[in-house]
């Protein structure tokens, strides 16, 4: 019976990719100690941004509190956990989803989530990287996004206008998350873990199953400043979708193939000194109230990587 509901909620650009797919991998490993891992409920899709053809995440927890205010949250939960072997005591579940559109939900579905501490012993593990790599990966990442899905996907934006935006510069308040995660769930469910390059076994170890044998995937990199360049003279053209699709997907393979010769993208110190001054209550309130310290990274550091 799963008396433990372990909720691995991103955030995006954390290593969750790497992560998810590390957990199917070692199912079976990871069951012999009691610990399932439901399969993903959706088939794989190539996205249209040109990312990688396989993300096994658990994506109905998210479309479940988005589009229907958690009211099957419960159900498809226990669904998801039917075929856990008798001897299983603890359940995962991994989406990037629960950070990525915590503000999306609404205040039913925020009360359905709460909900799951009455029947299960949730608790929702977090990895945050600093904020100026965070916003570098997340700023690409909104330009290569298909157009309609969100106001701030497929846009020929500037860093600054995207900064602008209630919706994306929310994504960088993690205090705001934490406290209103923690109001949800209360504190004792949250657990925050520094980005370190290493989501993997950071994850594994504080499983108590670093025994399971696993592989840390190799970092993908964001695409550089020629690829920012490419796509938002792209985006600033009107042309179909399924073109606008093969375009992106061009412009990161050729990105890709230039390698470090595509510096990395570093949006200036107007946006940096903005970056700073918007996040830095809240970085200094995580490290007073949990111990979570960030390090800095600095243009002219290694290109972050985007899974």
């Amino acid at each position: 019976m799963i008396e433990r509901l372990i909720l691995h909620a991103g955030t995006p650009k954390t290593g969750t990719t790497s992560l998810q797919l590390a957990l199917q991998r070692c199912r079976t490993g990871l069951a012999s100690h009691g610990i399932f891992v439901p399969p993903p409920t959706d088939p794989p899709t190539v996205e249209l941004s040109g990312s990688p053809p396989l993300k096994p995440k658990h994506q109905f927890i998210v479309r479940c509190l988005r589009f229907e205010a958690g009211t099957q949250l419960r159900q498809q939960l226990a669904q998801a956990l039917a075929p856990a072997p008798p001897e299983a005591h603890t359940a995962i579940f991994s989406t990037e989803g629960l950070y990525h559109h915590w503000w999306d939900f609404n205040e039913a579905a925020h009360a359905e989530l709460a909900a799951l501490t009455s029947v299960y012993r949730t608790e929702m593990w977090v990895w945050f990287r600093d904020p100026y790599s965070f916003f570098v990966s997340s700023y690409v990442q909104m330009l290569r996004n298909p157009v309609g899905m969100n106001p701030c996907y497929g846009r020929a934006w500037s860093p600054e206008r995207m900064l602008d935006d209630p919706w994306f510069a929310r994504q960088l308040d993690y205090a705001g998350f934490v406290r209103a995660a923690a109001g949800r769930l209360g504190s004792d469910a949250l657990r925050l873990f520094p980005w370190r390059r290493r989501t993997v076994s950071d994850f594994f170890g504080a499983l108590g199953r670093g025994d399971v044998g696993t592989e840390e995937p190799q970092e993908h990199r964001s695409p550089g400043a020629l690829a920012v360049a490419l796509l938002r003279q792209a985006n600033a053209m009107a042309m179909e979708r399924s073109a606008r699709n093969r375009v992106v997907r061009w412009i990161a393979k050729v990105d890709a193939a230039l390698g470090v010769a595509s510096p990395r993208f570093d949006p200036g110190p107007a946006t940096r000194q903005r970056l700073q001054a918007l996040t830095a209550p809240g970085l200094a309130w995580l490290g007073r109230e949990w111990g979570l310290c960030l390090e800095p990274a600095l243009p002219g550091t290694a290109r972050p990587g985007t899974r």
